[in-house]
């Protein structure tokens, strides 16, 4: 996703990165925990300019409207798998 996050006139690219929580099994991970990132472009580089604290689920999908930017996120401890455990979550 791209966005101006820091409203500086630029768009910076937000990436998500989810933390494994289980991943005993080569083929197999459990993502607990994630947390986003803004990086600046600057030519032909990413320059890291942010990052959130973790979030204590794994994201599973990020929009944005406007100046705002909205997360999906999903338990992810193995019980929640055959209930329904999202949240949305969001950022002005």
């Amino acid at each position: 996703v791209v966005m101006d996050i820091d409203r500086d006139g630029a768009n910076e690219i937000i990436a998500v990165t989810n933390i494994p929580s289980l991943s005993f099994l080569q083929n197999w991970k459990s993502y607990s925990k994630g947390n986003i990132s803004a990086y600046k472009i600057d030519g032909k580089r990413l320059i890291s300019s942010w990052t959130s604290d973790e979030i204590d689920n794994c994201i599973t999908e990020i929009q944005t409207d406007g100046w705002t930017l909205y997360l999906t996120t999903e338990d992810g401890k193995p019980v929640s798998y055959f209930k329904g455990t999202s949240k949305i979550i969001w950022f002005d």
